[in-house]
């Protein structure tokens, strides 16, 4: 099991498709123009109204995060790991129902994401010898919270015909690189959804 795109469109609400994410910061000249081209900051694209894809962006984060936690030479509680935690606790909740329980979908908007129901959720106070049993045990897994369900089985070629949600599910479904830029370093972080995909169904 991971953390793929396809969670972050179904759960986190992010857009998958369209004009990348680019993060950095725009002079004055970028700024003060109204071109609307692809190389835009995001600060114009808001008051564009443009979709931006954020969540190639946010996977790529959390995995650079949580490899710098797994991989850090003193310990998981010393690395100073930055990561938007909160989509992992959104995650956590979907797959490990028993780790976090949701708030009521009547509290929330139909068009608010998944995600929002975890909002100020406190997780389970376990061992982490429990947590271990709960990660390894089948019975604690929810495999397909954010399955692509289709009535029949179907194929899905990328002949420019396909729906936007279903170029998407194929786009998530596609092995390819994360990049990852903190501070002054550029990472890629690689990204296989093939490896886990029974969690789509």
């Amino acid at each position: 099991m991971s953390i793929s795109l396809y969670d972050w469109k179904v759960i986190g609400g992010l857009p998958i498709s369209d004009i990348s994410y680019k993060e950095f910061i725009p002079t004055n000249d970028d700024l003060q123009q109204e071109n609307k081209d692809r190389d835009v900051p995001y600060g114009l694209f808001n008051s564009t109204r443009v979709k931006v894809s954020l969540a190639l962006t946010t996977v790529g984060y959390i995995y650079h995060g949580l490899g710098g936690i797994a991989t850090y030479p003193e310990g998981f509680g010393y690395s100073n790991a930055c990561l938007p935690i909160h989509y992992v606790i959104g995650w956590l909740g979907e797959h490990f129902s028993y780790l976090y329980k949701r708030r009521a979908d009547k509290e929330f908007s139909a068009y608010y994401p998944l995600l929002a129901r975890y909002a100020g959720v406190v997780g389970r106070d376990l061992s982490i010898t429990f947590a271990r049993i709960i990660f390894r045990s089948n019975e604690s897994v929810n495999y397909h919270p954010t399955a692509f369900t289709e009535a029949e089985d179907c194929f899905l070629i990328d002949d420019e015909q396909l729906s936007n949600e279903r170029f998407e599910f194929l786009f998530c479904m596609r092995s390819t690189f994360l990049p990852v830029r903190v501070d002054d370093h550029l990472s890629l972080e690689p990204h296989y959804p093939d490896r886990f995909a029974r969690q789509f169904g």
